[in-house]
């Protein structure tokens, strides 16, 4: 129990302080004002960051009370009632409980770290390549590549091919606005032909 209490003291602390840190690593700066959209994605990292942080913490201690569950346990067992097979077989419990709730954080942090595309936005970037692709002077999207950057950030990257005459400064806006349905950061390189 004191160990618990410790460990949520602490971890009050260190989260005050990363926060802190953090806070003053991305969301301070003359290119992110209070309010923009750059601002408000870095404060999505930010509680994105904290949340898994914060996941892993309470995992961990929750591991390490069920292996201390476990290790009074089979102690007793060995002990009081002579079963031998009870150290190794609480041994293999704990060990299946700690996989069993840590695989959805590796998950999600392996996503994360991957690049892995939201299964729910390629078939909303198909219908916007689609889309893109009937603007006026566009001649091919590829090389486009979508991925969440952080849970509900998704980032689109591609590249648009258009005529030699197509006008940069009117198809960009629009390519932004048909991609900003389902992602919430765009980098469009245009190549004209």
């Amino acid at each position: 129990v004191a160990g618990l209490g410790l460990l949520g003291v602490s971890s009050r602390r260190s989260r005050e302080s990363q926060r802190a840190r953090l806070s003053k690593r991305f969301l301070t700066g003359p290119d992110a004002p209070p309010g923009s959209p750059s601002s408000r994605m870095a404060a999505d990292n930010l509680r994105h960051a904290q949340l898994l942080n914060l996941q892993s913490v309470l995992l961990h201690a929750i591991c390490d009370v069920l292996n201390s569950i476990g290790v009074l346990i089979s102690s007793f067992l060995v002990r009081h009632r002579g079963w031998a097979a009870a150290d190794p077989l609480f041994a293999l419990l704990v060990a299946a409980l700690i996989m069993w709730s840590v695989c959805p954080l590796l998950f999600s942090s392996g996503q994360t770290l991957l690049q892995v595309a939201p299964l729910t936005s390629r078939a909303a970037l198909d219908k916007s390549l689609r889309e893109i692709s009937t603007l006026n002077g566009v001649l091919e999207c590829d090389r486009e590549h979508t991925f969440a950057y952080a849970p509900n950030i998704v980032v689109t990257t591609m590249n648009v091919r258009v005529r030699d005459s197509a006008s940069e400064s009117e198809l960009m806006p629009r390519i932004h606005g048909i991609l900003a349905s389902m992602s919430q950061h765009v980098t469009v390189q245009i190549s004209k032909d």
